[in-house]
């Protein structure tokens, strides 16, 4: 009798020291490349119009469909027409995802969108957000998506960005517009984080500069703070970070990330840079692939 009494002892301990179960999500993290109509004009005329090859198309549904992910946050989409034709072309490869978010912001042509396999729970996007560079004001042109999940009886909030592009601007320095929003966006993810530390953040896109940049350190925040967001250490098969091939300036870049909130840190399994050889048809953009075990 009393060895039995010690064996259900020890069982009821290890029942609740140990989870009874882990909920496994993989996101993935996708600059499109212009999965929309990019008109082209000519002393304000409209001279051309052209959709994205049908042969990227392809090649990125070819992508997503092999590493089959849970949730897919995208940038560089067009319409919600566009979004439902992505959608469409991802059931053909197996994927079904029902629940979509997608931020329409200043800027008219290229949109933020998510899609998951789970339900969003709540959606506390933003797409007037602006930020001053002297006495000028300026909007986040892509807006802030921020959806919430809940994966394992947690909440998990997705936060997607596409920061400024390196293109020059006749109005201001591009460099200082990136880091003003990213500033913006920390500002943003601070609020959060100030009122619960312990939340699972995880924030994902193209931020349009490298790894030790003023905006990269910006959204990360301090380092030695409970606030702050680690980078994912993820790589292609061979062992490199590169991200995004620029064809007429020959260089190659790390531009895109999954950050996380030291809460979510923990949960991280596996991820890494898809570098299969449809890669460099579909966009100019290498997808991130992440993994979690979430309890």
């Amino acid at each position: 009798m009393h060895a039995h009494l010690m064996i259900s002892q020890a069982l009821c301990a290890w029942l609740f020291l140990c989870p009874l179960s882990a909920e496994t999500l993989s996101f993935m993290s996708y600059n499109l490349k212009n999965f929309l109509n990019q008109e082209r004009y000519k002393d304000g005329e409209l001279v051309r119009s052209k959709y994205k090859p049908q042969v990227e198309i392809e090649a990125l549904t070819q992508i997503i469909g092999a590493a089959q992910p849970d949730v897919l946050g995208v940038c560089e989409i067009g319409t919600p027409a566009d979004l439902e034709l992505l959608q469409a072309r991802l059931r053909q490869q197996q994927l079904d995802y029902p629940y979509l978010e997608y931020v329409r912001a200043a800027d008219s042509v290229r949109h933020l969108a998510l899609l998951s396999k789970h339900p969003i729970t709540r959606s506390q996007s933003q797409s007037s957000l602006t930020y001053q560079i002297g006495p000028q004001t300026y909007p986040l042109r892509r807006g802030l998506l921020h959806v919430q999940l809940t994966i394992a009886d947690q909440p998990l909030h997705l936060i997607g960005v596409h920061l400024k592009s390196k293109r020059p601007t006749s109005h201001s320095d591009q460099a200082i517009m990136r880091l003003k929003e990213a500033h913006l966006i920390r500002d943003q993810i601070d609020q959060l984080l100030e009122r619960a530390p312990q939340s699972l953040v995880l924030v994902y896109g193209d931020l349009n500069d490298t790894y030790k940049s003023p905006p990269l350190s910006a959204l990360k925040g301090n380092y030695r703070s409970p606030l702050y967001l680690k980078p994912l250490p993820l790589r292609d098969s061979h062992g490199l970070y590169w991200t995004h091939f620029w064809e007429s300036e020959r260089t190659y870049s790390t531009f895109d990330y999954i950050l996380c909130s030291q809460a979510l840190q923990k949960y991280f399994h596996s991820g890494r840079i898809i570098d299969s050889p449809q890669v460099l048809v579909a966009s100019d953009h290498r997808p991130l692939i992440a993994s979690f075990e979430i309890q």
